[in-house]
């Protein structure tokens, strides 16, 4: 049994044989050959109870080789089958593949329920077996799911491998052909271009196989992990598809299969372009191809070239291979090819329909222009213009023989292509193209019959013509005579009449002119030149511009009637004026053009409209919308009569019968002074349209019902514009009218200028003290019932403001401005009061000087919070940014102060902030001197403990405090060493202190480059300026021989001493 059992299997029976040796042991131990009975029956046992457990060592392991053969038979089952024998056609090959799926996926199935049951069988013995068995027994399950999982892997990886060699081929061979795909010419949709394309599509070819090869993935989904089904404890693992479809085995087959659809899918296309050199074939719109054919009336030559080329295509077509293979798809082109031999039959059918068409419109066209023609050129006219028209028709057919001629043979030669192509004609037109030549041959002979008739019409004709001609010329001169002498040419005629006596002689000319044309007509076509009549071109000239003349009088009259008899208010001068002028100049202008004509109705007219111009002055100063009643009482005056003005009878009429034109100086003089006083007028109407808009911008501040006058800048622009304007007006002498108006708008500009100044200076002088006022220390130093009191007439005020806010009538409110003077004084008063105020302030903490009367007000404002006092602290106090404020109890108390840079100085007592904070800010001074003098004295002695650990030094004090000892302790060094040279008579002892200040600084470098904190750095970059500096000093020194104290090289540099009594620098 345990030769049988490997290790793993051991520990799967492990308390079988547990038992077994249980019941060997007393075997081993206790009994003894000699123990007959005994012996016996404990064989027995021993060999019944063996055999059994063997019996099921025997079993599991025959389930093993069970499970195995199951295994290997899912491994072999494969989801694809593929016959080589078969080519498949549009979806025949997935239909084929499910039906097989199906039935391997319940062959599956099955050997997957065995090994549950050759499983289950085996756990039945052992299920009441201990925890490590079944954790065994859950090892084992998990290696019999495994050998699925693999019998799984390699069923998908050898079917892949099946479809990869099918689509790719193996190293020896192509692949043969597995699909059949129809190659057809397609429209997308109606009338749209047919392109070539395969039936299934590349696209649906590629959709296919990728189906085949997800769904045979999606076949072993519903197989669940045998720990799942045969365990407590589920599986940790994914589910077998999802981990086969991560397999890179698999995937590299998968992307084989894609690469090798890929290519044949390029190879595909190449092919597919092979057929665009048949295009011209089915892609030219056939119908309005033949169109544009037609238009360029081919020959016949031209149809026969094309039908022989299409006939070359359908041979081209036939020739290519049907069927073609390209990999794994075999091509089948037999329906592109009949779809291409159908429209070469087509384009044969359209060739010989159009030529068919064109040749039997010609042959009929052309027989009826010879019919018609030859009956027409034969008639006899009977009149001169049938004559005329004969005679034309005649030239025109003569000139187009030859080219009717030309049309004959191309006819022919038509038909003979249709008879060679057997294209069915009618017989009626067969009948007619029989005729054409005799129908050509009775053509000719009509032209020459009808040539003789003309030439006798012709003579005829002249004869005739000639004789009216000299008819037509002795009438002509009657009729000019008679319009010379009973023409319209004087003004006494009128307008009607003499426009009415032109039309009449204008209709008579125009029948001459009629006659004259006939006659001329008739005299050309027989090579007779016949000039035109002088006298009736002369006629007719002198009919336009007397015609012109009379219109243009016609015009004036009805204008001088509308305007002499018009109200004269409502008369327009610039217009009658345009009018009037324009009519004179085109009188003038005629007249000059009929100087030597003398008809007096262009003189009378021009002379009544020029009479008319000279008035027009006199009615445009009458005119002129600038005159008041006032300029019309001194017209009255002036011409001592009385009228109305204003009255329907004052016209044109009445301003000549009361003789106005007699005194147009005066008036003009009148209208002018009107005109000037007007623009006064209208400026002090546009003041008052500027002032009852012009609003104060008046806004709301805080939330106490205080208002404040915000932008001015429009109000003190429209005061300035309006100041400027009254300038100008008073200097004006046309201001006499207007001076009590002008002087009331002075006043008023005035007024608001001075009222808008005051409540702007009032209200930054409130806004400043309202601030102060708002802390309860300063209102008790201060006059505070004066201020309240102006704060309540403010806010009074500018509430009345608010509801009137125009600039006009809100500044003449009645005491306003007295009342804002008053406000401003008592202001002034209380700002006195507080300069008084802040100089105690700053008398008690001088430093307060630094500080502007704004900064000092927020601070003491606030006394109470010490907080308040911080901002301000780096103007009082040189570099000292805040101080460390913290609670003790309900008190403040000053712990230490902040430098800008961050550095912190503890102050050696913390002082109390209590009461006024002049006060205790003097304190804080103190603190503050007492603090650094008692740090400075113990740097100073911890800097003569650390002369060679100043590195250590740096770190422990304060950066003023190192600055300031390390001078204090150069000077001492280089003091001591100046004596000491100056006993010795050398410079040694000042060279060994260079050494010292060149070592320092080499260790203050050093430090620089370390990583050090921002206010460490800070400390020994000022600490090395300073030593640099201090070196320089000592080189100098050594350079000019200087070895004593009292040398003015020492006496000049900046030397820092310890007063050790009084602890001063």
């Amino acid at each position: 049994i345990i030769a049988a059992l490997s290790t793993e299997e051991h520990s799967l029976f492990r308390e079988r044989i547990r038992f077994l040796d249980k019941k060997i042991q007393p075997g081993l131990t206790k009994l003894h050959w000699s123990s007959k009975g005994a012996s016996s029956a404990f064989i027995n046992d021993c060999l019944l109870h063996a055999s059994e457990i063997q019996q099921i060592v025997d079993n599991y392991k025959a389930s093993n080789l069970n499970i195995s053969h199951c295994a290997q038979m899912i491994s072999v089952s494969l989801l694809l089958h593929i016959d080589g024998n078969r080519v498949f056609r549009d979806m025949e090959f997935q239909e084929a593949q499910e039906e097989h799926r199906r039935a391997v996926q319940s062959h599956l199935q099955k050997l997957h329920e065995e090994i549950c049951s050759f499983m289950r069988t085996t756990y039945e013995v052992l299920k009441a077996d201990g925890p490590e068995v079944q954790q065994h027994w859950i090892f084992y399950t998990k290696k019999i799911d495994h050998l699925v999982e693999e019998a799984f892997r390699l069923n998908i990886k050898w079917s892949l491998q099946e479809l990869s060699k099918a689509i790719n081929g193996d190293s020896k061979t192509s692949p043969s052909p597995l699909f059949q795909v129809m190659v057809i010419l397609q429209n997308d949709f109606p009338g749209s271009t047919a392109e070539v394309e395969f039936s299934p599509t590349l696209l649906q070819l590629a959709n296919i196989v990728n189906r085949v090869c997800s769904e045979i993935l999606i076949a072993i989904s519903s197989f669940k992990r045998l720990p799942d089904i045969l365990t407590k404890e589920k599986s940790s693992l994914d589910p077998i598809h999802n981990i086969l479809e991560r397999d890179e085995e698999i995937k590299k087959i998968q992307a084989l299969i894609s690469g090798g659809m890929a290519t044949n899918a390029t190879l595909l296309q190449a092919y597919q372009k092979t057929w665009d050199s048949f295009r011209m074939i089915w892609e030219p719109p056939k119908d309005t191809l033949m169109r544009r054919y037609r238009r360029l009336n081919p020959m016949a030559s031209a149809f026969d070239a094309d039908m022989v080329r299409y006939k070359e295509l359908v041979n081209s077509v036939q020739k290519q291979e049907t069927i073609q293979n390209i990999q794994f798809v075999m091509l089948d082109c037999s329906q592109l090819k009949f779809a291409l031999l159908q429209h070469c039959n087509e384009w044969q059918n359209k060739f010989t329909g159009l030529l068919r068409q064109m040749a039997t419109e010609k042959l009929v066209e052309l027989h009826a222009y010879l019919r018609d023609n030859a009956e027409r050129v034969i008639r006899s006219p009977q009149t001169l213009g049938e004559l005329a028209q004969s005679l034309t028709l005649y030239d025109t057919l003569q000139s187009d023989l030859s080219k009717v001629e030309s049309q004959i043979m191309p006819i022919h030669d038509q038909f003979e292509i249709l008879k060679k192509y057997e294209v069915a004609v009618d017989e009626s037109v067969l009948n007619t193209l029989a005729s054409l030549n005799k129908a050509w041959l009775s053509f000719q002979q009509s032209l020459i019959d009808s040539e003789t008739m003309l030439n006798k019409s012709k003579e005829k004709f002249k004869a005739g013509l000639i004789h009216t001609a000299e008819e037509f010329k002795k009438k002509s001169r009657s009729l000019l005579e008679d319009f010379a002498g009973r023409g319209p040419v004087s003004s006494s005629v009128g307008c009607e009449p003499a426009l009415e006596q032109i039309a009449m002689f204008r209709q008579m000319m125009n029948t001459f002119k009629e006659e004259e044309n006939t006659i001329r007509s008739g005299l050309s076509m027989f090579k007779i030149e016949q000039p035109g009549s002088k006298d009736i071109q002369a006629m007719e000239k002198d009919l336009d511009s007397l015609q012109l003349v009379w219109e243009v009088t016609k015009e004036w009259e009805q204008n001088w009637g509308d305007w002499k008899s018009g109200r004269f208010l409502t008369l327009q001068p610039e217009i009658m004026e345009n009018t009037a002028q324009g009519l004179f100049k085109r009188l003038s202008k005629l007249s000059r053009e009929l100087k030597e004509k003398n008809w007096e109705v262009v003189e009378t007219s021009r002379m009544r409209i020029d009479q008319f111009k000279r008035t027009l002055p006199l009615i445009v100063d009458l005119r002129n919308p600038a005159l008041r009643e006032r300029h019309w009482t001194q017209i009255k005056q002036e011409i001592q009569r009385p009228f109305d003005q204003t009255g329907d009878d004052f016209t044109l009429e009445k301003i000549v019968e009361l003789g106005l034109d007699h005194h147009v100086e005066k008036i003009n003089e009148i209208s002018t002074t009107a005109t000037k006083e007007l623009s006064i007028e209208q400026a002090l109407e546009n003041f008052t349209r500027t002032w009852e808009n012009t609003k104060l911008d008046i806004v709301s501040y805080k939330d106490k019902g205080h208002y404040l006058l915000r932008g001015t800048d429009e109000v003190f622009q429209a005061l300035e514009d309006n100041q400027v304007s009254i300038s100008t007006m008073k200097a004006s002498p046309f201001v006499k009218a207007f001076e009590l108006e002008v002087d009331r708008w002075e006043r008023c500009l005035s007024h608001i200028l001075e009222v808008i100044e005051t409540i702007l200076t009032l209200q930054r002088q409130w806004l400043y003290l309202e601030n102060i006022f708002m802390g309860e220390d300063i209102r008790k130093q201060l006059p505070q019932e004066l201020f309240d009191q102006v704060n309540i007439n403010w806010k009074n005020i500018m509430d009345r403001l608010n509801k009137d806010n125009n600039a006009l009538s809100g500044t003449h409110f009645p005491g306003l401005l007295e009342k804002l003077g008053e406000m401003n004084a008592v202001l002034e008063g209380i700002q006195k009061s507080l300069d008084l105020y802040l100089e105690t302030k700053r008398q008690i903490f001088p430093r307060f000087y630094f500080l502007s009367n704004d900064d000092l007000l927020e601070i003491l404002g606030q006394s109470r919070n010490p907080e308040a006092v911080q901002p301000h602290l780096k103007k009082c106090f040189d570099n000292i940014k805040s101080l460390k404020i913290q609670k003790a109890g309900n008190k403040y108390e000053g712990a230490g102060m902040f430098s800008a840079e961050g550095e912190y100085v503890e102050f050696k007592h913390p002082v109390p902030l209590e009461g006024p904070v002049e006060t205790w800010l003097c304190d804080i001074e103190r603190t503050m001197r007492w603090t650094l003098r008692e740090l400075l004295r113990n740097c100073r002695l911890t800097l003569k403990k650390m002369s060679n650990k100043r590195d250590k030094w740096v770190k422990e004090w304060a950066g003023q405090m190192l600055i300031t000892a390390s001078q204090i302790q150069w000077t001492t060094d280089v003091t001591k060493s100046l004596v000491t040279a100056k006993e010795r008579a050398d410079k040694s002892s000042l060279k060994i202190m260079k050494k010292k200040q060149v070592s320092m600084l080499h260790k203050y470098s050093d430090a620089i480059r370390g990583n050090l904190t921002k206010i460490l750095r800070l400390k020994l970059v000022a600490l090395v300026t300073v030593e640099v500096h201090a070196r320089d000093v000592i080189d100098k020194m050594l350079k000019s021989g200087c070895t004593d104290v009292a040398s003015f090289e020492w006496l000049s540099q900046l030397r820092f001493y310890w007063h050790k009594v009084m602890s001063l620098v």
